[in-house]
């Protein structure tokens, strides 16, 4: 069975936002290279504006696919909310648009109070809800959407206290914990289109809570993946850390997120 690259942006939270940037507000733009076992298959941008109190999104990714290992998707999602004191944001809205080889598929997640307040998803058959572990009222309240989960605060954090953390996130059908634990930290030497400077590489593991189908043989391997980590820059000129590398172990070799070009103003 082909890797579903619709679940990698789901994963990865590649992000399109169309809500204008705030004033005196600095911007993060990065442009990402995705390879399967060391071959090219796919591009994405993330753009991060934040003035401090607030937070904007906006990205896009595509992948192609590789034989029969990797089905071809395009995608962006969308995401705004606020950044209180703490140690994650509170989501305002969320926006999805998957398109792959068989459908494109929209999900909006609207959030009020600190939970989820409204869920849409077009096309909603009938055989997408079945078999799936119930979710409950208290699944949904301090949640965050797959988008907002990208953005970490730092707290002016710049060590391993990064990566320790509990990453709550609801997708629209399911609601999971993200664990991230510090590994190690690595320099980066990026060149002067690319980031340089300390990353601190986190260990990811998936954690299902609700919503998603108990005997499925995927959420079991994913559960049970201990290949997965993230590298995350601390940056003096956000409150928030950058995605610099992701990696998710597959069956057919390792699937890697990798920065390749990286620009930060003011």
């Amino acid at each position: 069975m082909p890797f579903r690259a619709a679940r990698l942006i789901r994963l990865a939270g590649l992000c399109l936002l169309a809500a204008p940037a705030a004033a005196a507000a600095a911007t993060i733009d990065a442009s990402y290279g995705v390879s399967l076992i060391g071959l090219p298959v796919g591009k994405a941008t993330l753009k991060l504006v934040t003035d401090g109190t607030t937070y904007q999104i906006q990205g896009e990714g595509g992948v192609r696919g590789v034989s029969r290992l990797l089905s071809d998707a395009t995608g962006g999602v969308s995401a705004a909310g606020t950044l209180p004191p703490g140690p994650r944001p509170l989501p305002v809205g969320y926006r999805q648009v998957i398109r792959s080889d068989k459908e494109t598929e929209n999900v909006s997640i609207d959030f009020a109070n600190d939970a989820v307040a409204k869920t849409v998803i077009d096309p909603d058959r009938p055989k997408h809800r079945r078999n799936r572990v119930p979710l409950t009222e208290a699944d949904m309240r301090g949640v965050l959407d797959p988008a907002s989960a990208l953005v970490i605060p730092t707290g002016g954090a710049t060590g391993s206290e990064i990566c320790n953390r509990t990453v709550p996130v609801f997708d629209g059908r399911q609601r999971f914990d993200i664990v991230l634990s510090y590994q190690r930290t690595e320099t980066v030497e990026g060149g002067s289109h690319r980031y340089s400077g300390p990353a601190q590489v986190c260990a990811m593991r998936y954690v299902p809570i609700a919503g998603h189908r108990k005997n499925r043989r995927t959420i079991k391997e994913l559960a049970e993946n201990r290949d997965l980590e993230i590298w995350l820059a601390p940056l003096a000129s956000v409150p928030v850390a950058v995605p610099v590398r992701l990696r998710v172990g597959t069956n057919f070799g390792p699937l890697v997120f990798r920065l390749e070009r990286f620009r930060a103003d003011p």
